[in-house]
């Protein structure tokens, strides 16, 4: 991963942190007290770890704007 490629995903993932923070803490509340979703703090980490690992297997996009995919991901932090 290239510099570029590293400041992009730095970005991404600051964005992404800001626009949804608010959803995060009635998750998490969720998470603690309901015995069904305790598992809730481990499906983060594997997320991140599916991410990571096809990001390896698949390595950086050769081609297209990946700046405009953030576009899609905009209406999902609305809060309603």
């Amino acid at each position: 991963m290239n510099t570029a490629s590293s400041i992009v995903l730095a970005v991404t993932v600051l964005i992404l942190l800001v626009l949804f923070f608010p959803l995060f803490i009635p998750v998490e509340l969720a998470w603690r007290k309901d015995q069904n979703y305790s598992h809730g703090y481990l499906i983060p980490i594997i997320c991140i770890w599916l991410f990571a690992r096809s990001w390896t297997r698949a390595g950086d996009p050769e081609s297209g704007d990946t700046r405009m995919a953030l576009l899609t991901l905009i209406p999902g932090s609305e809060r309603g």
